[in-house]
C-alpha cells in the first residue's frame, strides 16, 4: 500500500492535478461570468506570480540548505519537477490574459492599451513565459542542447517584467512586496553563498 501511494505521488499526473486545482474555480467563474473583472484579474495574476516565485526559490534554497539532508532531499525532488511549476505559472498567466481579452476583445483596444507602459511590460513578460513554457519539455532540451539553459535564464527578465507590470498599476503593493522581497533576498543569498569569498 505504501509503495502504491509513493508511486502515485511520484506520478506526473498527480502533480499536474495539484497545480491545476486553483484553476477550477477561476475557469468556472470565467465561463459563467460570475465575478468582477478586477477580482478575477487579481486572483489569476497572483497565482501566476506565486508559482513563479516558488519555481525561482528552489535553486537558492538548495544552496542555503545544501548541508541539511532532509530539506535538501525535498528540494532536489522539487528541482526535478521545477518545469511543472514554470508551466503552471504560464497557465495562470494565460487565464489572466483570457480574462483581459474577454473584457477587451477588439484589437484596436489592445493596441491602444499597449501604448501604456504597465500593459506593454505585461505583454512582454507574458511572451517570455510563453516561450519558456513552450520549450519546457525533453524534446526541446535535446534539440537546443546547451542553448536551452541560456534560453531559460530569460525567466529572470520575465519575472522582473511581471513584477514591474504589477507595480506600475499601483494596486495591492503590500501583496506585491510579500512575494518580491523574499525572492530578491533568496537570490541575493544564493549569489553570496556561491561567491569565491564564501567558498
Amino acid at each position: 500500500m505504501a509503495q502504491r501511494l509513493a508511486a502515485l505521488i511520484q506520478h506526473p499526473g498527480c502533480l499536474w492535478l495539484l497545480l491545476s486545482l486553483p484553476a477550477a474555480p477561476l475557469l468556472l467563474d470565467f465561463y459563467f461570468d460570475q465575478r468582477y473583472y478586477a477580482e478575477m484579474m487579481y486572483d489569476s495574476g497572483v497565482l501566476s506570480v506565486q508559482f513563479l516565485v516558488v519555481s525561482l526559490s528552489i535553486a537558492p534554497l538548495m544552496v542555503i540548505f545544501r548541508r541539511s539532508g532532509r530539506i535538501a532531499s525535498a528540494l532536489r525532488w522539487l528541482l526535478v519537477r521545477r518545469r511543472y511549476l514554470g508551466v503552471a505559472c504560464f497557465g495562470y498567466a494565460l487565464i489572466h490574459l483570457l480574462i483581459y481579452l474577454r473584457r477587451y476583445p477588439d484589437l484596436s483596444d489592445i493596441l491602444w492599451h499597449m501604448e501604456d507602459p504597465k500593459i506593454a511590460v505585461g505583454w512582454i513578460g507574458f511572451f517570455i513565459l510563453f516561450l519558456l513554457a513552450l520549450t519546457s519539455n525533453n524534446a526541446s532540451t535535446r534539440a537546443l542542447g546547451p542553448k536551452w539553459k541560456s534560453l531559460h535564464r530569460w525567466v529572470y527578465a520575465g519575472a522582473a517584467l511581471i513584477f514591474l507590470h504589477w507595480g506600475l498599476f499601483g494596486f495591492f503593493i503590500s501583496d506585491l512586496m510579500l512575494w518580491l522581497i523574499p525572492i530578491c533576498v533568496l537570490q541575493t543569498l544564493r549569489l553570496y553563498l556561491r561567491s569565491p569569498i564564501v567558498r
